[in-house]
């Protein structure tokens, strides 16, 4: 969710694709990832054009991201070592950040994709992040109780100093439909 509208990622054939929605939620333009010699599991633009791509296999035990320009040339790229592309998911913050929650941690990464803050929730099993209406940044957390349930749990990113904050009050984000 940014002031210029809502992205949303998809496949577009066999290829990844970001669409930039309108507040009413006609399409305002639409994004093809660049072709690369891996599958991409997980795509986002950012704002100058170029991609970040969580790789559809982990390699040696960590997931691996990667930035790339337009024309799938990387740029740099990261491992987020214990981690795969299933328990990772990442959205911009701003022009300098991108937030990737991986496992139970979330990640500050900077724009050559070196971690600067990590916050982990210790009894989550897995993360979400996603932004609300506001544009504040929601995890939500998987936390495993008895009988093999699990409840989620919702935090709320403190944005002077990145730690994460339980919050109760927080409700799941409503889902986006497109206007008729």
């Amino acid at each position: 969710h940014t002031p210029d509208g809502i992205y949303l990622t998809h496949s577009v054939g066999n290829r990844h694709a970001v669409t930039l929605l309108s507040s009413d939620g006609t399409v305002k333009n639409t994004y093809t990832a660049p072709i690369m010699a891996f599958e991409p599991y997980h795509v986002m633009l950012l704002s100058d054009g170029t991609w970040v791509m969580v790789r559809q296999d982990s390699v040696d035990g960590a997931v691996i991201l990667y930035r790339t320009d337009g024309e799938g040339t990387i740029l740099f790229e990261a491992a987020i070592e214990g981690q795969t592309c299933y328990t990772t998911t990442f959205c911009g913050y701003d022009d300098r950040y991108l937030l990737c929650a991986a496992g139970n941690t979330l990640y500050l990464l900077d724009d050559e994709l070196d971690t600067v803050h990590r916050e982990p929730i210790p009894s989550a099993t897995s993360l979400t992040a996603m932004f609300d209406g506001a544009g504040n940044l929601i995890l939500s957390a998987v936390r495993p109780i008895q009988g093999g349930w699990s409840v989620t749990d919702y935090y709320r990113l403190d944005t002077e100093t990145f730690a994460c904050e339980r919050d109760d009050t927080l409700q799941p984000p409503e889902p986006i439909h497109a206007s008729d």
